[in-house]
């Protein structure tokens, strides 16, 4: 992979205050988990975290998950179910599970969930698709 070339979340300098995460791979259930920690860059309404910083969480969860398992891919429709909202700086768990490959196309799904698990706070559901041509069509890391 090159190292010049992060995900789009990795781009804060600023330690703590966007985007803090780690992400795990289980390949036989081809499924990631992350932990993210969301920082005080992030606010939407006031002591929350904005809505499309949650969005941003789970695409990158389910974009890892396929560059584990088939490479590059681009994010063709993404859905969101807001439940429950993100305090600032609050700890949450992303999951993010290869459900079915068709061809070029890859369907997952996505959750965010409190550090305890108790509450579920965005569900997704995603279509992405495999570019015809890649200059690394192999698994890549995340």
């Amino acid at each position: 992979m090159n190292k010049e070339i992060r995900m789009f979340l990795r781009n804060l300098n600023d330690e703590g205050k966007g985007f803090e995460y780690a992400t795990f791979l289980n390949p036989s259930e081809k499924r990631v988990v992350s932990v993210f920690q969301l920082g005080p860059y992030l606010q939407g309404p006031p002591g929350f975290v904005h809505g499309g910083s949650i969005a941003a969480i789970l695409d990158n969860t389910l974009v890892c998950c396929l560059l584990s398992f088939v490479g590059h891919v681009l994010t063709a429709n993404l859905n969101i179910n807001y439940k429950n909202p993100v305090h600032l700086g609050s700890v949450v768990v992303t999951e993010g599970k290869l459900d079915k490959t068709e061809g070029r196309k890859m369907l997952v799904s996505g959750q965010v969930r409190s550090g305890d698990g108790e509450t579920l706070h965005a569900e997704a559901t995603a279509l992405f698709i495999q570019p015809l041509s890649q200059e690394n069509p192999q698994p890549a890391e995340c």
